[in-house]
């Protein structure tokens, strides 16, 4: 089974939905943030935009990005160009490997309902069109 790795800035929002998107469709994701300072819960809206789609992220904790993490991975997707290109930069040797999930996802941290849904569609959207 493939690896999959979903990564945003302090995986509690982007990520952890992609995570929970993706595994209800098929198996083998995970997330991770490139600047986590603590373990932390998901956010309200991020675990209400999933509860919306039927999908339990709220057991969730923010979990930092490592050296192993990406060595293991058999892809990752990063939530912006600025996450992708810090992975890269960090680990040249991964490059082929390390994508943008679609365009930039704004991160919806602090914003309203709408935004967590909005931001929540536009993650499925792309990551229907990675699987068969």
């Amino acid at each position: 089974m493939k690896k999959i790795l979903f990564v945003c800035t302090g995986n509690t929002c982007r990520s952890p939905m992609a995570e929970g998107i993706y595994n209800s469709l098929s198996s083998g994701a995970s997330s991770r943030g490139l600047f986590v300072a603590f373990p932390s819960p998901p956010s309200k809206g991020a675990v209400k935009a999933m509860q919306n789609r039927g999908i339990d992220i709220s057991s969730h904790t923010a979990t930092q990005l490592t050296e192993r993490d990406v060595r293991e991975s058999d892809a990752i997707y990063t939530m912006s160009a600025a996450h992708k290109s810090a992975i890269i930069s960090a680990f040249p040797d991964c490059t082929d490997k390390v994508f943008t999930l679609g365009n930039d996802i704004p991160d919806p941290f602090g914003a309203g309902d709408a935004e967590y849904e909005k931001c929540a569609q536009t993650i499925e959207n792309y990551i229907k069109k990675l699987l068969p």
